[in-house]
């Protein structure tokens, strides 16, 4: 049986300040997080399983574990919590006034948390998006980054050492065929050329080098596959679950028809000349489309609205549209009528229902639909069930102390990023 890591608190406060005379403020480079991709122990054995997010109730086979030998054990798992919260830095920088460089949020395993180097991995993504967002959409944004950030530190601390020890010679192997494909293919995306030119690439642009970088994804793939072979097996999907999935889904496999309706409207005091033309031609037989596509713009406008019912009825436009738009079909046009607009103009309208488009529904029977309403209750229920795991290894207790510890951080980062 596995023992739960021991955990010991540490209460702390800590910032490094620094007098500022006439120091030049420099921002640290971001560095956006690579690309990760859905592993799970199948990814290196050929063994029958789930894959990419797929459900199997077989719980892959394992080679028998060696006992930890007679007084050894795992090293404990240390998180410092209880901070106060960071000192606000000065704005702007004063010479002979104090800037706050950094501050200590926290330990984990004795190894210190400080909040520059705990954002730098996810910097620039946090600048794009305080820049091209709001502030509160921002905010949610960022609590969200912390949260994931946060994680991933915990899980690598929590079960990287599980993961190295659990593997197989097979999977060893089938773990280095892997990172050699995830190299190739990181060369390939950053433009082809050889793996130095990628690799001085990644040094200008994350300031890691090549090594750094598979190490990361080393370790990333050692963590997937404890986190698959431990929670995957916990998630079961019955048919009533996908049946229930599809009903929320339904407007999405089954979407409502599409109509093109062009309108012609014209000023009835301005150009009561203009009307009597259009009629004249279309009662001679013009076809609608002809005569609209030569008169001015200003004329002539273009809807595509949805039909929910697959009735003109009720298509999404005002009521009296809807009112003579009712019982008509592809091709067809309605006699004028008047409109009164809002500020007492009148105009002299028609409506031609160009075309109306259905698209093909698909069935909860069509397999790729199941494969995505599976996929889509899977990695729910994945996230859920792997909460659960942490709260298992740590105690709620602790997760809610690395929730205070993620507040901090937000007030960090709100600091940081926003004006």
């Amino acid at each position: 049986m596995q023992q739960t890591p021991f955990v010991r608190f540490v209460p702390f406060s800590g910032a490094i300040v620094l007098t500022m005379s006439a120091v030049g403020a420099c921002e640290s480079s971001g560095r956006s997080a690579a690309p990760r991709r859905t592993l799970t122990l199948d990814s290196f054995t050929a063994s029958p399983g789930a894959v990419n997010g797929g459900v199997s109730n077989e719980v892959p086979n394992q080679e028998p574990q060696e006992a930890p030998a007679p007084g050894e054990a795992e090293p404990p798992v240390e998180i410092v919590t209880n901070a106060p919260p960071p000192p606000v830095p000065a704005r702007p920088l004063v010479p002979g006034g104090e800037v706050v460089l950094d501050s200590l949020v926290g330990q984990i395993n004795g190894r210190p948390i400080f909040a520059d180097a705990f954002f730098a991995p996810i910097d620039a993504k946090l600048r794009l998006a305080a820049e091209q967002n709001s502030r509160l959409r921002f905010l949610q944004m960022l609590e969200i980054e912390i949260a994931q950030h946060l994680r991933d530190i915990l899980e690598s601390e929590l079960i990287l050492a599980q993961a190295q020890s659990q593997l197989t010679e097979q999977q060893q192997m089938g773990l280095f065929a892997f990172l050699e494909q995830q190299q190739s293919q990181f060369v390939l995306e950053s433009g082809g050329g050889s793996k130095e030119e990628a690799g001085r690439r990644l040094l200008e642009e994350r300031g890691i080098t090549m090594e750094d970088f598979m190490e990361q994804e080393r370790q990333r793939a050692l963590i997937q596959l404890i986190l698959q072979q431990e929670i995957a097996p916990r998630i079961v999907i019955s048919w009533k679950d996908i049946e229930r999935e599809y009903a929320e889904r339904r407007a999405k496999y089954n979407p409502p028809a599409q109509a093109r309706i062009v309108q012609i409207w014209i000023d009835m005091t301005e150009h009561p000349d203009l009307i009597e033309q259009v009629k004249e031609r279309l009662g001679a037989g013009d076809p609608f489309m002809t005569v609209w596509a030569e008169l001015d713009p200003g004329f002539r406008m273009e809807h595509t609205p949805m039909v929910p019912t697959g009735s003109l009825a009720d298509v999404d436009l005002i009521g009296l549209y809807k009112e003579h738009l009712a019982g008509l079909s592809a091709g067809e046009t309605t006699d004028p009528f008047e409109h009164v607009l809002t500020s007492g103009s009148r105009r002299m309208v028609w409506l031609h229902v160009a075309e109306i488009n259905q698209p093909v529904g698909r069935s909860i029977y069509d397999q790729d639909v199941q494969l995505e309403l599976r996929k889509s209750i899977f990695d729910r229920r994945f996230g859920e069930e792997r909460m659960r795991y942490m709260e298992e290894q740590l105690g709620k207790e602790v997760m809610k102390d690395i929730g205070d510890m993620a507040i901090r951080l937000a007030r960090v980062g709100e600091l940081r990023y926003l004006p």
